[in-house]
């Protein structure tokens, strides 16, 4: 006979409500979505997730998944691409190093997005959650439209700072570990796309096996430094479908660097920047 302690019981029982309720909100409530906006809501205040949720749908944000401890989150945040964390911290708690966003801030880095949704607008809570590095503080009993209207600009922010361009037709997304070339999404494994962000963020400069090493451990990916060919070959390999990859150039008993003759200047930026996003319109499907 197994016994499963009556508090776990309840949480589990709460939980499955809180989410079969989500079945019960409107459809007009989900129209219009941030779709750029790819938040992991972590709910560390379980009477709020009915209520947090429905209160997140109408403003068009659609969570990826739905954690409710730290472990949880950081593994969706990494399976998941998410750029953001939607935090609903505990009521009452004031911050300090012990707080919730604090260790969600730590946990995700500074690149991510940090929204905390709150119950009732406290100016005085709003603003020790700003300084204790929120990006974006939400609370029930707020105004949508405005409320909507912050989230619509954090999303800009993240999409601005995730994709930066690498050359004239090269764009990088680091959070989302994609590579895309003239808009086209290269298909690359995680540990490719590290490989190809490192040696062009680095053009000209030989780079050697045990850099490429040294990279992949801070990654948490232990290699030997004799396995940097086989992870080079792979990665030319598929460039040369592109037809770039000659861009690759092995140094002799040295190491690899990237040659790009369309190297990126701060002149091209307006051309780059116009192309990438025609392109990715249409790879989205949204050309006309």
């Amino acid at each position: 006979m197994i016994l499963i302690p009556l508090p776990h019981v309840v949480w589990g029982a709460h939980r499955l409500w809180a989410l079969m309720g989500l079945s019960t909100l409107s459809a007009p409530s989900t129209e219009h979505t941030l779709s750029q906006f790819r938040p992991v809501l972590l709910d560390l205040d379980a009477d709020l997730t009915r209520d947090g949720l429905r209160h997140l749908y109408a403003l068009g944000v659609e969570p990826i998944r739905i954690a409710d401890d730290f472990s949880q989150c950081q593994g969706y945040v990494r399976r998941s691409s998410a750029n953001a964390v939607i935090v609903v911290p505990p009521t009452g708690a004031h911050v300090d190093a012990h707080h919730p966003v604090l260790a969600v801030r730590a946990l995700i880095g500074p690149d991510l997005g940090l929204c905390v949704v709150l119950r009732e607008s406290h100016a005085e809570r709003e603003a020790e959650l700003l300084a204790g590095d929120a990006d974006i503080v939400l609370s029930l009993d707020g105004e949508p439209a405005r409320q909507r209207a912050r989230l619509a600009a954090l999303t800009r922010r993240l999409q601005e700072s995730a994709v930066t361009p690498a050359s004239e037709d090269i764009y990088l997304n680091s959070r989302a570990h994609q590579a895309f070339l003239e808009g086209r999404p290269l298909p690359l494994t995680d540990r490719l796309f590290w490989v190809l962000e490192f040696m062009v963020r680095h053009p000209a400069q030989v780079l050697t096996p045990e850099d490429f090493g040294e990279l992949l451990a801070a990654k948490g990916v232990r290699i030997r430094a004799q396995s940097t060919p086989s992870l080079i070959h792979r990665l030319r390999r598929i460039l040369e479908k592109y037809g770039v990859g000659d861009r690759i150039y092995s140094v002799h008993k040295r190491g690899y660097r990237w040659d790009d003759l369309d190297a990126f200047l701060p002149s091209q930026r307006g051309k780059a920047d116009e192309f990438f996003t025609v392109s990715m319109d249409r790879h989205r499907g949204n050309s006309s």
